[in-house]
């Protein structure tokens, strides 16, 4: 519900265009292999998404979307990995949800600033 909301208002600006104009944002998170695993929040997010996108008032002419989940193994580097390839990769972003735990967020959410591209953690 807290990411249907924080979409529906942040993103609830745009309305009027062709309903094949895609947002995207990247999607990182810890799978668990290296310890902390929150990919828990992957079907929350799908769940999210489809519920978003199902109405068409709330972004009307757009369609929110991620193209993959990331792995940020819960590490500082692997965090920033991600995040550089997600935005240098089409298409562009306008968010971050992630990355999994404090020591992969911090790093992400100081550099993504940058880009101007909010984080949600």
């Amino acid at each position: 519900a807290m990411l249907y909301r924080f979409f529906a208002l942040l993103l609830g600006l745009f309305s009027g265009a062709a309903r094949s104009t895609n947002l995207s944002f990247a999607l990182i998170t810890s799978f668990g292999q290296y310890g902390t695993n929150s990919s828990g929040v992957i079907p929350a997010v799908d769940m999210a998404l489809a519920e978003i996108n199902s109405h068409s008032f709330v972004l009307r002419g757009y369609r929110l979307m991620y193209d993959r989940a990331r792995d940020s193994q819960c590490l500082y580097a692997k965090s920033l990995e991600a995040f550089f390839d997600e935005i240098q990769n089409d298409p562009v972003k306008l968010a971050v949800i992630g990355c999994g735990c404090s020591v992969a967020t911090q790093p992400v959410a100081a550099i993504a600033s940058y880009w101007n591209i909010p984080q949600i953690s």
